[in-house]
């Protein structure tokens, strides 16, 4: 990783160091056994911000080079998408985490959402 170019960091509640890679991305430092490893479910290449969940891995938001699918939980090892009901998210541009676990994203087009995860 001493020449990738990386576009977004996070550090998720285990110390897990988050690091989107340009083109490339996720990589994952695992602080347990001191070395970096890219999840075999990487659901975007490019990814613009990371934002640490509350209970368990980062919230991803795809950069401006990669089509929006909608938001992504990941885990380290599974990817969930996350989109408002009957849209997806076309163009998300901010994400902020609330200490009730709750997501705040920002859009281009669509003004704010609150994405409220029951249970996962």
């Amino acid at each position: 990783m001493t020449t990738a170019t990386v576009t977004a960091l996070s550090v998720d509640l285990k110390g897990k160091i988050w690091a989107a890679v340009e083109g490339q991305g996720l990589a994952i430092w695992d602080t347990d056994s001191n070395r970096w490893y890219k999840p075999k479910k990487q659901p975007y290449r490019y990814i613009d911000k990371m934002v640490a969940d509350n209970k368990q891995g980062v919230w991803l938001m795809p950069g401006d080079r990669e089509h929006s699918r909608g938001l992504v939980l990941h885990d380290g090892i599974d990817a969930q998408w996350f989109n408002p009901p009957s849209r997806t998210l076309e163009a998300p541009i901010d994400l902020a985490m609330a200490k009730d676990g709750s997501l705040w994203i920002g859009t281009a087009f669509d003004g704010l959402y609150q994405l409220t995860v029951k249970s996962l």
